[in-house]
């Protein structure tokens, strides 16, 4: 960070930290600002999105111009990287996001939840990620589209007013969901997992799909959330803005069939 960006600089990994002192930097020479951006632009940061895993000395060293009153200059990430997940938004994981602002439905107005929160953690072997649009709207939202009729697409499906499936952990009705028990994600509300968790186990009949098929969804549901929660990922950005008592990995079980 004090010494910014400098030439030849040596690997860390054989030099070893206790060489990598102030003495050895100052001996180097600095970068000059075309440099820098030749450098950057030439040899891409593989910065994960939301967080810094690699590149780190990069990031610390441009903290360090900014902290001189310097400019910043532009990093580069290699586009072919973005096939793994860790250098995705988790937002791009959710089908039909998008219609929900083709609409204009003001974001702090609904939660998305079931389905859309399975997608947004990367659970994979699901049918199309989500494979619709599973939202509860604050009072507020559902009014404004009671009176004004509008018409949306039949990827959304919004819950029935005051839902039971969310009458749990003290929620009261679907304006405390809305308000106090979601979580901003990337710019979208989130309900709080544990409401999906303690009923995701349930495997019931169902008009669009066959029996084995719910199975299948409901036991890759209940691998991804393992393995999120295994690999540590609710402690990453943008996860971590959800408390850990709201996640309720907990509630997760093994599916069975329950008797309607």
């Amino acid at each position: 960070m004090m010494a910014e960006f400098r030439h030849n600089v040596g690997d860390h990994h054989e030099m070893g930290w206790e060489n990598m002192t102030k003495e050895y930097y100052d001996s180097l020479s600095a970068m000059s600002d075309d440099e820098i951006e030749v450098f950057l632009r030439e040899n891409p940061t593989p910065f994960y999105i939301g967080f810094v895993k690699h590149g780190f000395h990069r990031a610390v060293s441009m903290i360090g111009r900014l902290i001189k009153g310097k400019s910043y200059i532009p990093f580069y990430i290699n586009q072919f990287n973005y096939n793994d997940r860790y250098y995705r938004n988790p937002i791009n994981n959710i089908n039909y996001i998008e219609d929900l602002d083709y609409y204009g439905l003001p974001r702090n107005e609904y939660s998305i939840c079931n389905s859309g929160v399975l997608a947004l953690i990367g659970v994979e072997g699901r049918v199309n990620n989500n494979g619709d649009m599973d939202v509860v709207y604050s009072t507020k939202l559902r009014n404004f589209l009671e009176a004004s009729q509008m018409k949306l697409s039949d990827k959304i499906h919004p819950f029935s007013k005051n839902s039971d499936k969310f009458r749990h952990f003290g929620c009261k009705d679907d304006n405390d969901l809305v308000y106090n028990y979601s979580t901003d994600l990337s710019g979208y509300n989130f309900a709080d997992p544990r409401f999906y968790f303690r009923r995701m186990h349930r495997l019931m009949p169902s008009q669009h799909r066959s029996f084995e098929e719910n199975r299948r969804i409901k036991e890759a549901g209940k691998a991804g959330v393992d393995k999120f929660l295994k690999n540590n990922e609710h402690k990453l950005y943008p996860f971590n803005r959800i408390d850990y008592n709201r996640w309720g990995f907990e509630l997760v079980k093994d599916v069975r069939e329950v008797l309607v």
